[in-house]
């Protein structure tokens, strides 16, 4: 199931959803159903994009079929595809509007042969599809046709307290700007757009009136970087000869403008690696001596250490007076506006992902109580878990959300959730959270470099070049001169043999422990023997790990810059 999501406007347009695509060898023909009077044609030999009045433009022996809407257009290798969506299922609907999640899709080659690759205002900092859409948005005519696609998750539940029904949804909606995995994509860039940002809205509807509460996560706005390196959490390092305080104020000046004043929940580590990057971060918010910005610190694995979550309380309850301060947005069903959200909860913690889940969470239930008691769902004296079956949606939403999240970023579901789930860690989430480190590790050692590629492919930050991988070398394909070929094969076999030693020692070092039946001296001197060569093999391994790294190719990822 993808988590991409649907909209179903652009601009001041509506936009066509369900479309009926005719093929040719010449032409991609799509029809829209609610209207017949026009089709938009995408010549596949002229790439030419066209809007026709429909009079018999679609020949009679065209293949044709139901969509659900168009991606966009990308260019690889072989040329250009059109991206369209298959099959969509709904997920509920917002303020009248019908939310779907995109299910399957499909890419089409632009070649000239059948075979194919097997709201109101969309806000464009989450529109995933922009650059795939760039010929349609280029052609104000064709703005119907422009379908955004968000990325991120979303959740509609209808649900019942005290008798009272309402909607009650949580979106979480990602951002392409500055986007990557985990390890390749860390703090902020030169225009102030930072990883992993993510704008996250709960909103509840009742008798036509809506409540809403947005909070945001994101990296720790300064240029840093943490290299994998086969070390298991490879030491973040800040770039020191970067202009921090510029980037840091471009981002802060959007954040403000997008969304009023800022309460910045940081929840690393205030000793170690974490620790350094803490102290740039506030000695930055000081330095910016801004009144829309507070920096509140908390130092999540110290404070919860030996299993006392119960802690996290002291954070919430200091927050409290500025979470009131700050509100939230009610419209009452003829559309007035009666309160507006002042700011917003803007947390992180090193990844912005297993500590800020739990942090946004318990910020979340907080606003929510007072939402439902607002539109009279919830009693003054009455609190959300005091309801079990709401409580259970509740937790168990908000788990979902960390685990989709996670899944984008980091490659596994969150760490954690089970407190989020359940109110309390457990055994279970403790193995849970071990197994989730363990393919974590793989994936972002051996796994994310390709994953990185596809994501800039998507996204525009890579154009596939005219000819290229023809006349143009492509980054992702082999080599073909012979010397550099020479040259590859020689550090290929080198970076193969190390692991291949390491394997044979350790299968030596178990074989000389477990066969003879009695350990003589020469027995216990082959397996001294061994585990040295492992011992030694696997230090050699982890000193040069960022050459085993499965890297981006597309784009260059290793900072070559000092640091400090």
């Amino acid at each position: 199931m993808s988590n991409f999501g649907v909209a179903s406007a652009f601009g001041n347009f509506y936009v066509y959803e369900d479309l009926l695509l005719h093929v040719t060898a010449e032409n991609f023909f799509l029809e829209p159903q609610i209207s017949h009077n026009e089709v938009l044609v995408i010549d596949r030999i002229s790439r030419e994009i066209s809007l026709k009045a429909q009079q018999d433009q679609v020949p009679p022996h065209a293949s044709g079929r139901l969509i659900c809407g168009i991606v966009g257009i990308i260019t690889l290798l072989s040329g250009p595809y059109l991206v369209i969506i298959t099959k969509k299922s709904k997920v509920g609907e917002i303020n009248g509007q019908n939310i779907w999640r995109v299910e399957e899709t499909e890419i089409l080659s632009y070649s000239r042969t059948l075979l194919h690759l097997t709201e109101e205002q969309a806000d464009q900092r989450f529109v995933w599809n922009n650059f795939l859409m760039r010929d349609l948005i280029a052609q104000p005519e064709l703005h119907r046709y422009c379908l955004p696609v968000l990325h991120g998750f979303i959740t509609i539940k209808t649900s019942v307290i005290n008798r009272k029904t309402f909607t009650w949804c949580l979106i979480s909606r990602r951002s392409w700007l500055h986007a990557g995995t985990r390890y390749f994509m860390r703090g902020v860039d030169s225009e102030g757009h930072v990883a992993n940002f993510i704008e996250t809205e709960q909103i509840v509807e009742r008798d036509g009136c809506m409540t809403s509460f947005v909070q945001t996560r994101g990296s720790i706005p300064l240029f840093w970087s943490q290299m994998p390196n086969l070390k298991r959490k490879p030491s973040p390092r800040v770039i020191n000869n970067e202009n921090h305080i510029d980037s840091f104020s471009k981002h802060f000046n959007n954040q403000i403008f997008n969304y009023g004043r800022q309460v910045l929940i940081n929840l690393v580590d205030q000793k170690g690696a974490e620790g350094h990057l803490e102290k740039c971060f506030s000695e930055m918010v000081q330095a910016s001596k801004s009144p829309n910005i507070r920096y509140e610190a908390f130092d999540f694995h110290h404070e919860c250490r030996k299993m006392r979550w119960d802690r996290l309380s002291i954070l919430i309850n200091k927050l409290a007076p500025v979470q009131d301060d700050l509100g939230y947005f009610l419209m009452l069903k003829d559309g007035t506006a009666v309160l507006v959200q002042d700011g917003v909860f803007r947390t992180n913690c090193i990844d912005c992902l297993d500590r800020t889940n739990v942090v946004q969470n318990m910020v979340g239930r907080r606003s929510l109580q007072q939402q439902l008691q607002k539109l009279g769902i919830l009693n003054k004296d009455q609190k959300v878990e005091d309801h079990v079956n709401f409580e259970v949606v509740y937790r168990n939403v908000w788990a979902d959300n960390a685990d989709v999240c996670s899944i984008q970023y980091a490659g596994t579901s969150a760490l954690k959730t089970d407190f989020t789930r359940t109110g309390k860690r457990s055994i279970a989430g403790l193995l849970s959270d071990g197994w989730n480190t363990l393919v974590r590790y793989y994936k972002n050692n051996f796994a994310d470099g390709f994953r990185q590629d596809a994501i800039d492919l998507f996204l525009g930050n890579y154009n596939v070049e005219e000819n290229e991988g023809v006349t143009k070398l492509c980054p992702l394909m082999k080599k073909k001169d012979m010397k550099l070929l020479a040259v590859r094969s020689v550090k290929v076999l080198k970076l193969l043999a190390l692991p291949i030693v390491l394997l044979i020692a350790l299968a030596m070092s178990f074989y000389c422990l477990l066969t003879p039946p009695v350990h003589t001296t020469e027995t216990i001197m082959y397996v001294i023997f061994w585990a040295v060569i492992t011992t030694v093999t696997l230090t050699v391994i982890l000193y040069f790990g960022a050459e085993f790294v499965d890297c981006p190719k597309l784009q260059e990822f290793r900072p070559k810059l000092k640091v400090k």
